[in-house]
């Protein structure tokens, strides 16, 4: 609108040539103005998709860490709450120590050896200690 509004004064014949010339140098100076800011404008949107990929990835690891420690301490938490509980089962038929750790230590231990198989076959373990080591988080 501005543009159009100096456009018309401009092309009225008693506009002085000297002025004319201060408005072709102002509009030329408008146009590199706002090619500036487009261009700064396009370089933070891209800036701002870099760092949210970025970010993106760092709590992928961390996500990926928290899922292998859950994986491991979840069958002692469930033990930990059904042996909690005071069912007749359990006060009446688990009296012996022995049947308590095989049980209790004996599922917790086949448990977590199982897991740590898994993560060595699916080399998840590696990704996760290369993770560890990468130089950008210093």
């Amino acid at each position: 609108m501005a543009e159009e509004s100096v456009t018309r004064r401009v092309m009225n014949r008693g506009f002085h040539e000297e002025r004319r010339q201060l408005v072709r140098e102002y509009r030329r100076t408008a146009s590199l103005v706002l090619s500036d800011i487009e261009s700064l404008q396009e370089t933070a949107r891209r800036a701002f998709g870099s760092y949210s990929s970025w970010v993106s990835g760092d709590q992928n690891g961390v996500i990926n860490r928290l899922a292998v420690v859950s994986t491991i301490f979840l069958p002692l938490t469930f033990l930990t709450g059904f042996f909690g509980m005071n069912f007749a089962y359990l006060t009446d038929e688990l009296e012996s120590s022995a049947v308590f750790w095989l049980l209790a230590v004996g599922l917790q231990v086949l448990f977590l050896l199982a897991a740590l198989y898994v993560l060595h076959r699916t080399r998840l373990w590696r990704r996760l200690r290369e993770d560890d080591g990468d130089p950008d988080d210093a």
